[in-house]
């Protein structure tokens, strides 16, 4: 294995922006897929040489946010070669591979960060996500039930009996983990998706749930494809239903 390189912590994207001086928006306004294509192509060696984890991650968050994962494959795979022994940019890889639908190589990244460190939760949540992706739900279970129940880990445990069509089940799962965690925007977003399947499924009254779920993890998050999302959720409603619900 590698050796570990440790890397800076405390900048972040914005104060890299400033310094670099490249006159790129803020994080607090969102930019189209196509301008965070020019960041990667800009930022990919300036976030190298800064040699900063958080700098790094910061862009890859922003890029899942706009729903742009391959604009941050660029700076992840050479954060990666950089500092192999970082199980944190690891498991962000994986999770834009997953967001690419690339559940095995995602599954790979996700194993080498727990090599690194066994209880990373991210990693963890992540492979057992991969696993039930491809359809491996008893391997997926056993790595979910084997780690401690934090956030990450209820919350793919709600997918993952999404990912087996048992609804109910992941419903109430996830529905437990928005009430627990309430700042947790991923327990938000798989709780409106796992609404948004019901709806679906004949249970009309969920769409508004959907749409109130994806709406909090908007607002926590800035993910546009929870707002997006969310809008789709709101259109689906009707006069009959919001007199219901």
């Amino acid at each position: 294995m590698a050796k570990y390189v440790r890397l800076h912590t405390g900048t972040s994207f914005d104060q890299l922006q400033r310094e670099q001086n490249f006159g790129i928006m803020p994080a607090a306004n969102p930019c189209p897929a196509e301008q965070l294509d020019i960041r990667a192509l800009h930022f990919d060696t300036a976030l190298i040489e800064s040699r900063n984890v958080k700098t790094m991650l910061d862009f890859v968050e922003r890029c899942r946010r706009n729903e742009f994962p391959k604009g941050a494959i660029p700076v992840i795979n050479k954060a990666v070669a950089a500092a192999p022994g970082d199980p944190g940019l690891l498991a962000a890889r994986g999770w834009l591979l997953m967001d690419m639908g690339e559940h095995g190589d995602a599954s790979d990244d996700f194993r080498d960060a727990l090599i690194l460190q066994p209880d990373y939760q991210p990693a963890i949540a992540g492979l057992g996500e991969a696993l039930g992706a491809t359809g491996r739900f008893p391997e997926a279970m056993e790595v979910l039930k084997a780690a401690d129940a934090g956030e990450e880990i209820l919350t793919s445990r709600g997918v993952v009996g999404r990912q087996m069509g048992m609804l109910d089940i992941s419903y109430a799962q996830l529905e437990q983990v928005t009430k627990q965690f309430p700042d947790f925007a991923r327990g938000h977003q798989e709780f409106a998706v796992t609404c948004e399947a019901l709806a679906e499924k004949g249970k009309p009254l969920l769409w508004q749930q959907a749409a109130q779920a994806f709406g909090k993890a908007h607002k926590l998050s800035g993910s546009k494809c929870a707002e997006r999302r969310r809008n789709l959720a709101l259109s689906r409603l009707n006069p009959e239903c919001l007199a219901q619900a």
